[in-house]
């Protein structure tokens, strides 16, 4: 069950890079976001914190997108896990809407 969790896991922050490389010079602000709600979405649904490290250093993706991730990885892990959807729900929102305001702000 577990590593069926962790597999999970993996593909969805894999497909979420990948749509992050590949579309990052058009609109990479708002690809950025939903990398950045899938990662904390998977953090709000108890995802264990070095796994979800290992699959982004583990991701054939550069250099700067692996960083990225990572950093994104810690910034959810700073943030609280919550017991209620609305919680939850409001959680991923606001770090979704946090990391594409920075993102927007360095342009």
């Amino acid at each position: 069950m577990k590593k069926m969790y962790f597999t999970a896991i993996l593909v969805a922050l894999m497909l979420s890079l990948v749509i992050v490389s590949f579309c990052f010079a058009n609109d990479g602000c708002k690809k950025l976001g939903v990398l950045a709600e899938n990662i904390m979405t998977k953090r709000q649904a108890g995802a264990d914190f070095t796994e979800m490290l290992d699959v982004a250093e583990n991701t054939g993706s550069s250099e700067e997108l692996k960083k990225l991730t990572k950093n994104l990885v810690i910034e959810a892990y700073d943030r609280s896990e919550y017991s209620t959807q609305e919680y939850k729900e409001r959680a991923i929102r606001r770090f979704k809407n946090d990391v594409m305001v920075k993102c927007y702000k360095n342009q």
